[in-house]
């Protein structure tokens, strides 16, 4: 009976950490934003390019000179429009129909951070 409740309390106190973690992530989300993976995957010539050129506005032709290069995480907010906010700049989700930005999955090694 011991080494029962023992095993109970261990599986317990597992489930009160992954819980924890998970509150944890689901704050960072709201202060921060979600993690988002430049991808060129479906890109048809991305060596033309290093990534995706910043933008000041949600307009295409609004660029910044800071790009987002392939592969790169960025963390920012999806605004459900076609655009992810990253400070106080834009990045378009998809390039002539092509998504440029994917959610990265929670929990695996990242490429580096912009």
């Amino acid at each position: 009976r011991a080494q029962a409740r023992e095993l109970r309390q261990e599986q317990v106190r597992h489930e009160e950490e992954r819980r924890a973690e998970q509150a944890a992530r689901e704050r960072r989300r709201r202060e921060v934003g979600d993690d988002f993976v430049v991808d060129d995957s479906w890109v048809a010539d991305s060596s033309a390019t290093s990534g995706i050129a910043f933008r000041r506005s949600k307009d295409l032709d609004d660029r910044d000179a800071q790009v987002a290069a392939w592969g790169a995480r960025v963390t920012g907010f999806d605004h459900g429009d076609g655009w992810l906010s990253v400070g106080g700049r834009f990045l378009p989700m998809r390039i002539c129909g092509a998504l440029v930005l994917r959610k990265a999955p929670d929990g695996c090694e990242a490429p580096p951070e912009l």
